[in-house]
């Protein structure tokens, strides 16, 4: 069974538009420089993704619990937005398969480091969401 693994960023305040467009490039970019461990091919199956632009401005920050939002009762701050800009979905054919992208694929771990993690990263707050579809 296929798994949906979700990335959603919010940019630094200081990042620059070609900064952010190239972060969004090489993410998208990993769906071929991503190989398989035993086959040496790409394993993801899909990678898109964009800039967002939901009317509905329900995007919140991560909390260490859920947290539902409902269009009549926004939050206590008033902001209903955290800054969350881009949105990525990238598709596993499995579980393994996603394991592996997480925990070991070098091309991956490099994105991490220059994008997220590292000194020059232009990322702020990065959340991520996996799911099976038809899994509840």
């Amino acid at each position: 069974m296929s798994i949906h693994h979700i990335v959603m960023f919010r940019f630094k305040a200081d990042a620059s538009a070609e900064a952010v467009q190239e972060t969004c490039t090489r993410l998208l970019g990993l769906k071929d420089a991503c190989l398989h461990p035993s086959t040496a091919s790409p394993y993801i199956k899909s990678a898109v993704g964009g800039r967002d632009n939901s009317i509905e401005g329900l995007q919140v920050r991560a909390r260490s619990a859920p947290v539902l939002v409902l269009h009549h009762c926004p939050p206590a701050d008033g902001k209903l937005q955290s800054g969350i800009t881009h949105v990525f979905v990238l598709e596993f054919e499995s579980a393994a398969d996603r394991d592996h992208y997480v925990n070991e694929d070098l091309a991956h771990r490099k994105f991490v480091e220059t994008f997220i993690t590292g000194p020059s990263g232009v990322v702020a707050q990065a959340n991520v969401v996996d799911f099976t579809p038809g899994a509840f």
